[in-house]
């Protein structure tokens, strides 16, 4: 590769500042485990441990610390509850019936990449950005 022998596309990029990773790896906030809650779809059929979307709404004020504890210890410590790892395939198809809890974490990871994303793509990637138009 003759072009980068001397690294002068290197020059061009510019390094993240330190909030961009902050906001990615830090501790997961109350609100935004609340936001994650809000966004679920309710009416949904509930995973393997019975609780539906509609019960971490429901009750969100007496949880919300809890699942949020929960959460960032997992992350920290690299293992989450056994219930993240259980998922109910039906009739052979491709689905899988998910707790509420694995799906709340994956939309709290989902909008920090979200909100991370309009730094690290280009303006011109419009596809699968949310807002942009091809």
């Amino acid at each position: 590769m003759v072009w980068c022998t001397n690294n002068s596309f290197l020059k061009h990029i510019k390094p993240y500042e330190e909030s961009t990773f902050a906001s990615l790896l830090g501790d997961i906030k109350r609100d935004q485990a609340i936001a994650a809650i809000n966004q679920l779809n309710s009416n949904k059929s509930p995973g393997p441990h019975g609780l539906p979307a509609e019960y971490y709404k429901l009750c969100l004020d007496d949880i919300i610390d809890l699942l949020t504890f929960v959460f960032n210890s997992g992350l920290k410590n690299g293992t989450l509850c056994d219930s993240f790892y259980q998922g109910t395939m039906y009739n052979y198809r491709q689905l899988t019936l998910m707790n509420a809890d694995h799906k709340i974490l994956a939309k709290i990871i989902m909008n920090r990449l979200n909100d991370v994303l309009e730094i690290i793509i280009e303006k011109e990637q419009t596809c699968a950005i949310k807002g942009r138009l091809m």
